[in-house]
């Protein structure tokens, strides 16, 4: 006993632009949208990203510090060593560059490069003016109020970053700092 079979149809022939017989393609093409696409709002916030991040190199490069030999920290003022600040405070060797250390020798290892130590406090403001340029934008160029709560800002962003970090990790994140203190010179006889 055989089974009944559809006849299969033959399909019209297409010319050589997309249409049947002069029939006009039976895909329907979209209308542009009003509201934009997912795909198309992904591509506006990175490109407002990438500008942001292009102005925070800009913002360093500008603003190398000329390393003084004289330049000491102030007494009572608290430091922290290069590597520990740019661990803590999620910064990079372009944007330390902007910042005044204090160089010293490395006593435990003779043959390393000296080491340099940094204000705490000039390392905060560097971290929260990084945290506002990279997710607000352009610091304010006006006056000083709309600049301190500009860094008040990144300082809020910067704390949100960190309790993220904390939140995630098993230790949490501490700084290593140490108070500048004035050692009297020994005179030799």
């Amino acid at each position: 006993m055989a089974t009944p079979s559809t006849p299969k149809r033959k399909r019209p022939a297409e010319s050589s632009n997309g249409e049947e017989d002069g029939n006009p393609s039976p895909r329907k093409t979209r209308a542009p949208r009003g509201t934009p696409t997912k795909a198309e709002e992904r591509k506006a916030v990175a490109a407002a990203k990438a500008e942001r991040k292009e102005a925070w190199a800009l913002w360093c490069s500008q603003n190398v510090w000329e390393p003084n030999p004289a330049y000491r920290q102030r007494v009572g003022s608290i430091e922290m060593h290069r590597t520990d600040a740019m661990k803590y405070y999620c910064l990079t060797a372009e944007e330390m560059a902007t910042l005044p250390y204090f160089s010293f020798e490395n006593d435990n290892h003779e043959q390393a490069p000296p080491g340099k130590s940094y204000a705490v406090a000039g390392l905060e403001k560097l971290a929260h003016r990084k945290f506002a340029m990279l997710n607000i934008g352009h610091p304010p160029d006006a006056s000083s109020a709309t600049e301190a709560q500009f860094l008040r800002d990144g300082k809020n962003l910067f704390d949100d970053h960190i309790n993220k970090l904390n939140e995630r990790s098993k230790s949490p994140r501490r700084k290593k700092t140490w108070r500048v203190i004035r050692v009297p010179i020994q005179r030799l006889p």
